[in-house]
């Protein structure tokens, strides 16, 4: 599997070069590569000229794809910050293009523990590894800039970590699910963690379910939640967050920003 691992990053490496052309084709992957271009530079927003907004950002892609500050000049991506993040260290050493390759060549020996550990057998991971590759969809997201292979990546390592709960390992799945929450849309993981919840409470393993929620907390509350209300900040005006301003003007935010993406 890691031979396999190792040359499926080459070949996607070379298709995120030769083939995707090293480009966000879209603005969903426009909009995380300018928020990893944003945290590279050590910032957590983009600081434009006010009077040249509607030149820099098109009106119809304001609100959208990215937020602007129209008093401040300020900018930054709609979508949640965790596939940036993820982003930020390849587009900092100038090769943004291996992000996702690198993560679906993860993909792959996750796909690969996970099958063995469901079925027994060796062979069910290399039969998975091999469908996995030969997905069209799965191949081309890991060349481009949308953060499904991360999405991937993580919920492998999530199911990895409960098809044996213990507390530990259920605080360690709280904290890849936390993170994943704050990816890009917090819809996909809360749909797929559901049916793990539903499982441990019926397996009645409460101290495993109370692992699992504190490790939610630091990247779900920290990083989503926080990113959410400065989004409803920026929005409302204000050039940073604080923590008492924009109060209403926040939280009010956030449940609009989840019924749009929901």
């Amino acid at each position: 599997p890691y031979i396999v691992s190792l040359a499926a990053f080459v070949a996607f490496s070379i298709g995120a070069v030769l083939v995707y052309g090293d480009h966000a084709l879209s603005m969903d992957e426009y909009s995380s590569r300018f928020q990893s271009e944003i945290f590279a530079a050590g910032q957590l927003t983009a600081n434009l000229p006010p009077e040249l907004l509607d030149w820099l950002v098109p009106p119809s892609f304001q609100g959208k794809f990215l937020i602007a500050s129209r008093p401040s000049g300020q900018v930054v991506s709609y979508f949640m910050p965790g596939f940036s993040l993820l982003l930020t260290p390849f587009t900092y050493l100038g090769i943004p293009w291996a992000c996702n390759p690198a993560l679906g060549a993860l993909s792959v020996l996750a796909i690969h523990r996970l099958a063995c550990e469901l079925a027994g057998t060796e062979e069910a991971g290399g039969w998975a590894m091999l469908f996995a590759l030969a997905s069209p969809a799965f191949s081309i997201n890991a060349m481009s800039y949308y953060s499904m292979s991360a999405n991937l990546l993580f919920a492998s390592c999530y199911s990895l970590l409960l098809l044996t709960p213990t507390p530990g390992r259920a605080f360690l799945a709280g904290l890849i699910g936390g993170f994943a929450v704050a990816m890009h849309s917090p819809t996909a993981h809360v749909l797929f963690a559901a049916p793990w919840v539903i499982w441990l409470l019926l397996r009645r393993e409460f101290l495993c379910l109370g692992a699992l929620a504190l490790g939610y907390g630091p990247f779900a509350l920290g990083l989503g939640a926080g990113w959410l209300w400065m989004l409803g900040d920026l929005r409302s005006g204000a050039a940073l967050p604080t923590a008492t301003g924009g109060a209403a003007k926040g939280g009010s935010y956030i449940f609009g920003w989840l019924a749009a993406v929901g």
